[in-house]
């Protein structure tokens, strides 16, 4: 894409021609064709960064399957259908939420409170999409791991029967 907007801008195209020719936003094109433009995203970015750990979360989740990749684990490779941000995520679960395994608050601003968590883990066909997205605690994120929901219901329900509690599922209601 670089390649093709520099070209364009050297035959004389305006960003608006630019813009038609390759579908590409303004945005990209200034990126690419202006002064220190990069220099002012990157620090733009770093800052954002700095001061939003959820964005920092929301980026490593949608990325890690990168990292995956890098690892030899094609397989494991999926894209992202629908885009989303940090805002998606607030606008779902507000600032304040609780994890959706142990019940405890959680705090969005607080980026030692709360993990991203993939309800249905990458290895086991999830996606990298706002609908697998779960906020836990980092111990309930880090304990579940790879497995699904009822594998980890019932991987804590041995646990706590080893240790002599007493387990009752809820009786389920019509």
């Amino acid at each position: 894409m670089k390649e093709q907007i520099l070209k364009l801008r050297d035959e004389g195209k305006t960003y608006n021609e630019i813009q038609k020719a390759l579908g590409c936003s303004k945005g990209t094109i200034a990126y690419h064709c202006g002064q220190g433009q990069k220099q002012k995203t990157k620090y733009r970015t770093e800052k954002l960064r700095q001061n939003n750990p959820l964005l920092q979360k929301v980026d490593h989740f949608k990325t890690s399957v990168k990292k995956c990749v890098q690892n030899r684990v094609q397989h494991f490779h999926r894209s992202i259908e629908k885009n989303f941000t940090y805002l998606d995520i607030i606008e779902k679960y507000g600032y304040e939420t609780k994890c959706y395994l142990t019940g405890e608050d959680v705090s969005f601003r607080d980026a030692m409170s709360f993990a991203l968590d993939h309800i249905i883990p990458r290895s086991r066909g999830g996606t990298n999409e706002l609908h697998n997205v779960g906020v836990t605690t980092p111990a309930a994120n880090q304990a579940k791991s790879n497995l699904l929901l009822p594998e980890f219901l019932d991987l804590c329900e041995k646990v706590l029967k080893n240790f002599g509690y007493k387990v009752e599922k809820p009786s389920e209601s019509c």
